[in-house]
């Protein structure tokens, strides 16, 4: 009955400060005294999810929090589509975003703005957890190290990721960097009602094997004398997953729902050849690691 009582608490509240204003976007033009009582007051607490960025290069940190930042503070209306791409902006030098790597066509390169994607994609772990309806979500070509398959969310200058903000009440959206650590929270009115809960799993369906070797001859003298061959990375496998949100009541399961089902290309291993590689020896007897299917809960 508390519970009851305070949701009704809850709906009262935000229909007061809709006709007040009080949460209307700040680039809306609204006053900063309406403004301070959007960041005081601004609904109950959705959803909250983090991921670790501690092991990235400077680069790739600061292009982390430079985008994060530009999300704090986001309002998404009732009702309203929100686009990363649109909220983010361009990634260029020009906005301060550095090199840094990025995945291109199944393989890791150089790219301005490497290390956005995790923000896009602890992003969309809150939101999903907030319950609002995700639209527009990628998958990286590979398996990223931050989250389990089908739980990332791509983004570049042609894919975006967008979600519906599926109450009449604006959404609004935290963000906070803090020792190699990446929050989003999400305040507004609740999708859930009292008892109700929810839970994400990503369950591995496939583990794709890898045992082969690329041979890449060095055209820029990095082996030394004497050295034919050298080994830069090994093979890494692929997966086959899925994602699924399941619903609880009162902490027992409901209802179970796949979100979406991916697909990650295995990675070959790659060994630097000399130009001269008739001592080098062929296929090196090694492989990938054996994985067997899991499955892994997301609270």
């Amino acid at each position: 009955m508390k519970k009851h009582i305070a949701s009704t608490l809850v709906a009262l509240f935000f229909a007061l400060a809709l006709a007040a204003g009080a949460f209307a976007p700040v680039s809306a033009g609204v006053s900063s005294a309406e403004a301070a009582f959007a960041d005081e007051y601004p609904g109950e607490k959705l959803a909250e999810f983090s991921t670790d960025y501690s092991s990235s290069s400077a680069a790739r940190k600061h292009n982390i929090e430079l985008a994060a930042g530009f999300l704090d503070g986001y309002v998404v209306e009732g009702g309203a589509t929100f686009s990363f791409n649109s909220a983010v902006g361009a990634r260029s030098a020009e906005r301060g975003f550095r090199e840094a790597p990025v995945i291109e066509d199944g393989k890791y390169v150089k790219g301005v703005g490497g290390g956005v994607c995790q923000v896009s994609s602890t992003l969309y772990n809150a939101v999903i957890r907030a319950g609002m309806e995700a639209i527009s979500v990628a998958h990286h070509s590979l398996p990223v190290s931050y989250l389990p398959g089908s739980l990332d969310a791509m983004v570049s200058e042609a894919t975006d990721f967008r979600f519906i903000n599926v109450t009449p009440y604006p959404l609004r959206i935290y963000s906070e960097f803090k020792k190699g650590k990446l929050t989003f929270t999400l305040y507004g009115f609740p999708v859930y009602t009292d008892g109700e809960s929810v839970r994400i799993r990503s369950v591995t369906v496939k583990v794709l094997e890898c045992k082969e070797y690329e041979r890449v001859e060095d055209t820029e003298g990095v082996l030394k004398e004497g050295e034919y061959e050298r080994y830069l990375s090994h093979p890494k496998n692929g997966l086959v997953s899925e994602a699924y949100r399941d619903s609880l009541y009162r902490g027992k399961v409901v209802s179970s729902v796949r979100l979406r089902r991916d697909y990650y290309a295995p990675q070959k291993g790659v060994i630097l050849v000399s130009g001269d590689d008739s001592s080098a020896g062929g296929q090196p007897p090694r492989a990938c690691a054996l994985y067997k299917t899991r499955s892994a809960i997301i609270a």
